[in-house]
C-alpha cells in the first residue's frame, strides 16, 4: 500500500501558547543542566550508537506499514495520534506525517511544529533528522526499531523510546498554571483541609471488573471519607449501558463550574495523583501548587520523573492503591514534614519543570543526538 504525507506549512500562527521566556534563565538552564537529566540523555541513547539515514526510513517504513503499531496507539479525544518525521536544517523545521482519516490537520502535531518553530527565536538547534509522537506514549518494542522514537512519555524500562518534555499541552498548561499560582496564595498550608484529593473521569478500559485504579480508590473513598475525597466527574465510555452502571455503582462529585474546579481541590493539603491511560496529566500542576502530592508508583515516565525523589518530592504509595488510607494517615500524623514535601516538589517544579527548562532539555537532547547522527 502507498503512503501520502505532506509538508507542514512553516508559517503556522493558529496555536499561541502565551508563555513569557525569560532569556537569561534558559540561557542559564543551557550552561548549567541538572545533572539527573543530562544522565537520562546519555543513558536513553545508549542503546543507539549510531543513528544513519537509513535506520530512520527503515524504521519510519517499517512502523507506518504496521497494522499492529497503530493499534497501540493511545486515541485522544479529537485527534489520533500520529508519528511524525522531523527535520531540521539551518534552524528551519519541516516535518511529515501521514494525514488520518478524520483529521488531516492534527492539531497536536501542528502544535509541535510550531512550538520548535517558537524556539529558534532562542536557541539554534543542530541539523537533525528524527522520529516523533504525540501519542500519550511509545510503547512497540521491537527489533526491526533501528532509530529511537521520541516520545512524552513510555514505559520503565523501554529502550525504543527517548524521552522529550510534554510541549503538545503547553497552552492548556499555562491556563491551568495561573490558576494554581492564584489559589496558593488563596489558601497557605495553614487553611487547608487535612484530606487527599481526587477529581477525574472513569477509566476507559477494565471498567467491568472493578480492578482499574481509579475503581479502586474511588471504593475506598466511600469508606475513608475524613481521610479520601475521590470522586468522578465524568463518565468516558460512550454506550448508554455502561454509564447507568458506572453511575450506580460508584462515587460522582457534585457538578462544580470551570472556574471553581481546580480552587476545590487545592483547599486540600494533599494531591492525589492517579495514571490515566498512561502518565497523570496532573502531575505538574499538583507539583506546583503548596499541596502534598501523593502519587502512585507507575508503570509510566515523563522527561522529568527521574528527578524526583520519594518522600522528598512527593509521597509513594503502591500501584494497586493498596497502602494509599496508610499513607494518607502518615502525612497527617507529620504534618511538618507533609508541607515540608509540599514545597520541596513546588520547589523542583519552579526550578525544574518550567518552559526554560522545557527548552534547554530539548536542546540538550538534540546536540546529543546529533553527535550519533551518521550521514
Amino acid at each position: 500500500m502507498r503512503l501520502s504525507f505532506f509538508l507542514v506549512p512553516l508559517i503556522i500562527t493558529r496555536f499561541i501558547f502565551g508563555w513569557e521566556i525569560n532569556q537569561a534563565r534558559l540561557d542559564q538552564k543551557i550552561k548549567n543542566p541538572p545533572e539527573w537529566a543530562t544522565k537520562q540523555i546519555e543513558k536513553e541513547l545508549q542503546r543507539y550508537p549510531k543513528v544513519t539515514k537509513h535506520a530512520i526510513n527503515a524504521t519510519y517504513s517499517f512502523l507506518m506499514r504496521n497494522k499492529q503499531f497503530y493499534e497501540t496507539l493511545p486515541l485522544e479525544r479529537d485527534h489520533d495520534a500520529t508519528l511524525i518525521r522531523l527535520t531540521i536544517k539551518n534552524n528551519k523545521i519541516i516535518a511529515y506525517w501521514k494525514p488520518t482519516k478524520d483529521h488531516f490537520f492534527n492539531k497536536h502535531n501542528t502544535k509541535l511544529v510550531d512550538f520548535f518553530k517558537q524556539c529558534t527565536k532562542y536557541i539554534t538547534f543542530p541539523n537533525v533528522d528524527l522520529l516523533i509522537t504525540t501519542g500519550d506514549y511509545f510503547d512497540f518494542p521491537s527489533a526491526k526499531i533501528l532509530a529511537p522514537i521520541f516520545a512524552e512519555s513510555k514505559r520503565h524500562g523501554s529502550t525504543e523510546a527517548i524521552l522529550y518534555p510534554h510541549i503538545t499541552r503547553l497552552d492548556w498548561q499555562l491556563g491551568i498554571l495561573n490558576e494554581v499560582e492564584q489559589n496558593v496564595k488563596r489558601y497557605p498550608w495553614e487553611r487547608k483541609k487535612g484530606v487527599a484529593v481526587w477529581r477525574g473521569g472513569t477509566p476507559g478500559n477494565g471498567w467491568a471488573e472493578g480492578k482499574n485504579i481509579r475503581q479502586v480508590i474511588v471504593k475506598q473513598s466511600e469508606k475513608h471519607l475524613d481521610l479520601l475525597d475521590a470522586a468522578f466527574t465524568k463518565v468516558n465510555p460512550s454506550k448508554r449501558k455502561i454509564k447507568d452502571w458506572l453511575k450506580k455503582n460508584y462515587r460522582f462529585a457534585p457538578f462544580v463550574p470551570p472556574n471553581e474546579y481546580l480552587e476545590e481541590q487545592l483547599k486540600n493539603k494533599y494531591q492525589l495523583c492517579i495514571d490515566g491511560s498512561a502518565w497523570a496529566s496532573s502531575l505538574f500542576w499538583q507539583l506546583a501548587s503548596n499541596s502534598a502530592v501523593i502519587k502512585n508508583e507507575s508503570p509510566f515516565i515523563e522527561w522529568y520523573y527521574v528527578g524526583l525523589k520519594p518522600f522528598e518530592h512527593y509521597i509513594p504509595y503502591n500501584s494497586d492503591g493498596s497502602n494509599l488510607i496508610e499513607q494518607i494517615r502518615w502525612a497527617k500524623n507529620d504534618d511538618t514534614k507533609a508541607k515540608q514535601i509540599a514545597d520541596q516538589g513546588r520547589d523542583f517544579f519552579l526550578n525544574h519543570a518550567m518552559i526554560e527548562d522545557m527548552i534547554a532539555y530539548i536542546y540538550h537532547l538534540l546536540h546529543a543526538y546529533a553527535k550519533i547522527q551518521k550521514y
